[in-house]
């Protein structure tokens, strides 16, 4: 019975989005750059274990930020927000969508934050 829970969980879940996002510094006020972020979040990596005594997985996707490729983890939770999260040494960068497309990119330690929309391709 529970691996037909599963299994149903599994369909009813969407496939993979390509999602393309414009984003710009939020300071900006005249002339602004945009930056291109594409990534995908493959839900099938969401779905609970079948055993409760599973080690934890990791949700990867494959970030292109700008001319920068990395892997990040990958975020999906209630209301439809999905984005990735990446640390490498002492800088991070978190990207959130919003259900609506709405996007904000922060990177940390610098506090810069970019914002714009994101379209699943």
């Amino acid at each position: 019975m529970k691996s037909r829970a599963a299994l149903f969980a599994l369909c009813a879940t969407p496939l993979a989005a390509d999602m393309m996002c414009a984003l710009q510094d939020e300071t900006c006020t005249d002339s602004c750059v945009q930056t291109v972020v594409r990534f995908a979040i493959d839900p099938t990596q969401f779905v609970a274990p079948h055993n409760p005594n599973d080690p934890p997985r990791r949700q990867i996707t494959q970030v292109t930020l700008g001319a920068e490729q990395f892997r990040a983890q990958a975020i999906m939770m209630e209301g439809g927000i999905t984005g990735f999260h990446h640390v490498q040494d002492k800088n991070s960068t978190l990207l959130l969508i919003q259900a609506d497309g709405a996007a904000r990119l922060s990177y940390q330690p610098e506090d810069r934050t970019l914002t714009g929309r994101c379209v699943a391709n």
